[in-house]
C-alpha cells in the first residue's frame, strides 16, 4: 500500500528543521570565553583545530560584534608569532532558518573574520582561507536561545601542506 505524498511549500521546507527554541530560564547574555595566544596555539597543535569562543555575531547577520575585538587581536598575534601558519577560518551558524541560508550566512561570517584579520590586523590574505559549516556542526543544542547564540561561532583549522 502506498502512503500519501505530502508536498511542502517553500516556506514550510525552509523552516522544517528550525523548531522554535525553548525559552531559557536564564536570559542573561552569553559569557565570552577569552583565549590567549597559547590557548589557540595549543588547540591547533593538539587537535589541528580550535573554536574561538569569543568571536560572536548577531542572529542572522555577518557583522562581528564589537566585544569580539580582543579575540581577533589574539588570532593576529598568533599568526604574527608563527609566520609559517596558515588557517582555514570556518564560519558556523545556529540552526534557525534553512540549510541554504545558514550555509550562506556562515560563509559570510568567515569572510568577515578574514577581512578583519587582513584589513585591520595586516595578516597576509594568502594565509587565510574562508570556509563554512552552516548549522551542520553545532557547539551545543539549538533547542534553547542560549544554545543558538553559542552556535554562532568561528573555528580555526590549521592548513598542513
Amino acid at each position: 500500500m502506498m502512503g500519501k505524498a505530502v508536498e511542502l511549500d517553500e516556506t514550510e521546507a525552509r523552516h522544517m528543521f528550525s523548531p522554535q527554541p525553548a525559552p531559557d530560564a536564564d536570559t542573561a547574555p552569553v559569557d565570552l570565553v577569552t583565549q590567549d595566544v597559547e590557548d589557540l596555539a595549543n588547540g591547533l597543535i593538539d587537535d589541528g583545530r580550535v573554536v574561538v569562543d569569543a568571536i560572536r555575531f548577531e542572529a542572522d547577520r555577518d557583522e562581528i560584534l564589537p566585544q569580539s575585538g580582543p579575540a581577533l587581536a589574539t588570532i593576529a598575534r598568533l599568526m604574527n608569532s608563527r609566520p609559517e601558519l596558515s588557517l582555514i577560518v570556518v564560519g558556523n551558524s545556529d540552526g534557525a532558518g534553512s540549510l541554504d541560508d545558514n550555509r550562506r550566512l556562515s560563509a559570510d561570517r568567515a569572510w568577515s573574520v578574514v577581512a578583519c584579520l587582513t584589513g585591520r590586523h595586516g595578516i597576509d590574505p594568502r594565509r587565510l582561507r574562508p570556509a563554512w559549516a552552516g548549522a551542520l556542526s553545532p557547539d551545543t543544542t539549538n533547542g534553547r536561545r542560549a544554545g543558538l547564540a553559542l552556535n554562532r561561532f568561528v573555528e580555526l583549522v590549521e592548513v598542513i601542506e
